[in-house]
């Protein structure tokens, strides 16, 4: 049993989840990390490091990695490097107003959230102000890049961000493959397995029970699961 991981539920139905973190959060620090992300070995050395030996409240890392999904839960396996225009070891100007000019008029800083450590008492003590900007990255950082008072950049690269394709939840899909069921637990997988593996990825299955009396269902619902 690993005691590091603690499974905590959403506070309430008008919280967030990053919410919920941070109300359960101990650390002197806190990282926030979408969950298809991956990080590098020495990336929470690294950042925890750089904090301690400056006192920033926000730790930005310039540089990360991206990997493109090329088919749902499939990626390539070459890493594209993304770069801040930002490359250098050091503060951040201490002039608030230059800063947020920096990021989001010349484009030099990413507010992504996977590049970014921030001293827990410095967030929590500004939750009034960021309690609706929690689940928008953009917002947040610059909220937070607003408020520090110290906002220190390392140049390494420490995270690997997940390039998605967009889900069929999110939009509408080109083509909607219907197929009834019925009776044909011994051949449903093989159809349904060959309309999945289509060249042509923009497309939705739509599988209508006829009131089918054998498997046939419990097939259809396992390969949606998998």
């Amino acid at each position: 049993e690993d005691n590091r991981i603690r499974i905590v539920e959403r506070e309430g139905e008008l919280s967030s989840a990053r919410t919920t973190g941070l109300n359960n959060a101990r650390g002197k620090y806190v990282y926030l990390i979408e969950g298809d992300a991956l990080l590098l070995q020495n990336a929470l050395e690294t950042l925890y490091n750089a904090a301690e030996e400056c006192g920033a409240e926000v730790i930005h890392s310039t540089t990360y990695f991206e990997r493109m999904e090329v088919a749902h839960g499939e990626f390539d396996r070459t890493l594209r490097v993304k770069a801040d225009k930002v490359q250098r070891r050091g503060w951040l100007t201490a002039d608030r107003n230059a800063r947020i000019t920096s990021c989001f008029i010349d484009g030099e800083l990413d507010p992504l959230r996977g590049l970014n450590m921030y001293r827990r008492e410095f967030v929590l003590s500004h939750m009034d102000r960021l309690e609706d900007k929690l689940s928008d990255d953009r917002l947040l950082f610059i909220t937070l890049l607003s408020l520090a008072e110290k906002f220190y950049c390392v140049p390494d690269c420490l995270y690997v961000h997940a390039h998605r394709m967009p889900t069929l939840q999110n939009q509408t899909p080109d083509i909607s493959v219907i197929v009834p069921v019925y009776n044909v637990e011994r051949y449903v997988e093989g159809s349904i397995n060959s309309i999945l593996e289509q060249t042509f990825k923009d497309f939705e299955v739509i599988v209508v029970d006829d009131a089918s009396p054998d498997r046939s269902i419990d097939i259809c619902e396992q390969l949606a699961r998998s």
